[in-house]
């Protein structure tokens, strides 16, 4: 049984929990929901009945979330409300899944956007020191040695993953692959050490150096990262996905990497435009229940994200205009 970790947005976990099941019926399967970061959700509670006035709505964003300095996006299915914060750990439910199903399967789900190889998940009855940096090297020292966490079951997965990227091959000699190691960490007030200090006093606890792989920060084959998600969750995982081959973002800014799926943005374009995330897109599909034969219309489509994927029941059609028309850029 392999074992992942992926984030997707809160308050439309429910709609990608029942899209993985349906996907991976024919496979055993477990899904989890990882610990939450409790001490943003309470702070976005508070916020969102304070803008709202418990009154519902449409899709739609609230701006300059006092905390965080995000947006905060709002909509509403049947039931409840639908809120999250864009690219960033409290904005996210995170989903632990385990299934026999093999790897190209997993990989092409398409409400799956970050997806990673979990080495290791840990929910401590101890909590992670947030006051002293020392402390908490030691916490995570002896937690890590206590469980004789190794990261080759993870490893393994990441080379049939890697085997679904476009133009890449997976070095046949382990020796010859690179790495880097980035530290996200749920906003908290509680923390009195920046997460840089803390990777740098752990990274070879989480990849020792014995182990054979070499350094790269921009040019590696994999990213190895480790998860605070509160004080009394962590895990280290493997990026999945091939952000450094398409030149987009990893987990190093602690926020969410970009999506990899099509369509992406000419470099040009990246200073003007931002698209909505296909993973988010196909779950807006799931939560609309789109029968064969129908029409998804999006008068307001930008690149086209939403028509894009409507998939093979509908049909997508889309339009926008454009302001400010930059000669050969668009069309």
């Amino acid at each position: 049984m392999d074992e992942y970790l992926a984030p997707v947005p809160r308050g439309l976990h429910k709609v990608a929990i029942s899209a993985i099941q349906r996907e991976l019926s024919n496979y055993e399967l477990n899904i989890v929901v990882v610990a939450e970061p409790v001490d943003d959700e309470a702070e976005y509670y508070r916020y969102l009945q304070q803008q709202l006035g418990g009154q519902k709505g449409v899709f739609g964003s609230l701006f300059d979330y006092k905390y965080l300095k995000q947006h905060v996006s709002v909509g509403y299915s049947d039931e409840e409300s639908i809120w999250t914060v864009s690219g960033i750990l409290p904005g996210c439910v995170w989903l632990h899944i385990t299934t026999n199903a093999p790897a190209k399967k997993v990989y092409g789900i398409t409400v799956i956007g970050p997806l990673l190889a979990c080495a290791k998940l840990w929910n401590l009855k101890d909590p992670l020191n947030c006051s002293d940096v020392d402390d908490a090297v030691r916490d995570f020292q002896r937690i890590v040695e206590k469980d004789n966490y190794r990261i080759c079951r993870a490893l393994n997965l990441w080379k049939r993953h890697a085997q679904c990227w476009p133009d890449y091959q997976v070095p046949k000699n382990d020796e010859k692959l690179t790495f880097r190691v980035s530290c996200v960490r749920a906003h908290s007030k509680n923390y009195k050490y920046d997460r840089e200090e803390f990777l740098r006093r752990t990274v070879d606890i989480i990849i020792p150096k014995g182990d054979g792989y070499a350094v790269n920060l921009s040019n590696y084959d994999f990213e190895m990262v480790l998860f605070i998600l509160n004080p009394s969750c962590l895990a280290i995982a493997v990026m999945l996905r091939p952000n450094q081959l398409l030149g987009t973002k990893g987990f190093n800014s602690n926020n969410l990497p970009s999506d990899t799926s099509p369509p992406n943005l000419p470099g040009n374009l990246t200073g003007q435009l931002t698209r909505l995330r296909p993973t988010t897109a196909h779950l807006l599909h799931e939560l609309a229940d789109i029968q064969r034969g129908e029409i998804v219309l999006d008068p307001c489509a930008g690149i086209g994200t939403i028509p894009f994927h409507v998939g093979s029941n509908g049909i997508g059609l889309g339009g926008d205009i454009c302001l400010e028309p930059q000669s050969n850029n668009v069309e």
